[in-house]
């Protein structure tokens, strides 16, 4: 569980990790159906069938592994704010 006073941080963090997850994802499908040569719509043949074996493969993994203490997802919570509170005061590091 996360601290009230912590919950607009972390909902920030989650949001932003999906909404790069997203675009990420999509970049990568749209370059694997352009890069598809044949007929103009056997590339999104293609991008489609990808996309469904790698949601039926994460489907299959999380029915497969057991599920999280609840100690350590807090713990992991954590150390996500700590970080960021870090990065906060600090600014990020030197290239």
């Amino acid at each position: 569980m996360v601290a009230p006073g912590e919950a607009g941080l972390v909902s920030g963090i989650l949001n932003s990790s999906r909404q790069i997850g997203g675009s990420l994802g999509l970049a990568a499908l749209t370059t694997l159906a352009a890069a598809h040569t044949g007929a103009p719509t056997s590339g999104y043949a293609l991008a489609f069938g990808v996309c469904a074996g790698v949601v039926t493969a994460g489907a299959v993994a999380v029915l497969a592994l057991p599920k999280p203490r609840r100690d350590l997802a807090e713990g992991s919570a954590s150390l996500a704010i700590r970080h960021v509170r870090k990065l906060q005061d600090t600014g990020p590091p030197a290239a």
